[in-house]
């Protein structure tokens, strides 16, 4: 069953396209920029190229992704600062729901890479809170592997989210 979401859609990769619970690899093709109109006018944001199996295709024919500041730091963790090194990488994307301009909304988020050949784990400032985000290496065949496994959970004693703790 689809997500209603797609019915609205854009260009670009969207949470919606991701399966429920599921994960998508991805190769890095090129970096660039789009503009957009956000919340403060037009903005300037991260516009991923990129191939994908011919199995996801069938599901989302995108071969762009607007990618959020956050999952830009994730991407700097896993492969260095410098995005002309990304090209050829392999990032794994899932949908998880997120907190932004104050509502609870579903978005694309980096999972890993096959590329890494051990976790990292970064803390990244989301709004006013700093969230821990473990990335950890991704078989070819993520699709197979359900996408929660990454989600982060809030703390209960410092109200600060953190990695459930899955390969811990």
């Amino acid at each position: 069953m689809a997500n209603w979401k797609k019915n609205y859609s854009s260009e670009h990769l969207d949470a919606a396209d991701i399966p429920d619970g599921r994960s998508v690899t991805v190769s890095i093709v090129k970096i660039g920029t789009v503009e957009l109109m956000g919340e403060k006018g037009k903005e300037q944001k991260m516009l991923v190229t990129f191939t994908s199996s011919p199995q996801f295709r069938a599901l989302c024919p995108k071969s762009t992704w607007v990618a959020a500041k956050t999952c830009g730091y994730c991407l700097a963790a896993m492969f260095g600062n410098d995005d002309a090194a990304w090209i050829g990488k392999r990032v794994t994307l899932h949908s998880e729901e997120v907190e932004a301009f104050g509502d609870i909304t579903e978005a694309v988020r980096v999972k890993g890479s096959p590329d890494i050949a051990a976790p990292v784990t970064i803390r990244v400032k989301q709004g006013r809170k700093k969230v821990m985000i473990k990335l950890t290496p991704t078989p070819t065949a993520a699709a197979a592997r359900p996408a929660a496994a990454n989600v982060p959970q809030t703390d209960p004693t410092t109200g600060e989210r953190e990695p459930d703790g899955e390969g811990a």
